[in-house]
């Protein structure tokens, strides 16, 4: 006597069983790639994070040495009071925003 392996229900089970696979696979998949995405996304944030800090950086140094480079500027007439003011006011703005006291 001969009967087929999968048989009736057997074959739906093992069809079911199949899908569920499928699905679960797909699920994983899907988790990783989030995951890749996420972690690119992390890396991203803090390469323009350290990138904003050295232009902060820079930023100071460069209005640091614009005010006491060469003496007194306003005294020499080389700049005006509005640029002294200017470049004061960026360098407590951002040892502010080096020291986390402003946002």
């Amino acid at each position: 006597m001969v009967q087929p392996i999968f048989a009736g229900e057997e074959f739906v089970r093992c069809e079911v069983l199949r899908s569920r696979q499928q699905e679960t696979l797909l699920i994983y998949q899907q988790t990783i790639q989030q995951a890749f995405r996420g972690v690119s996304d992390a890396l991203a944030s803090t390469a323009k994070t350290e990138s904003s800090e050295s232009s902060k950086e820079q930023l100071t140094f460069s209005a640091q040495d614009a005010g006491p480079a060469f003496g007194d500027p306003l005294s020499r007439g080389a700049t005006s009071y509005l640029e002294v003011l200017t470049n004061e006011t960026i360098i407590l703005m951002l040892s502010w925003a080096r020291s986390g006291s402003v946002e």
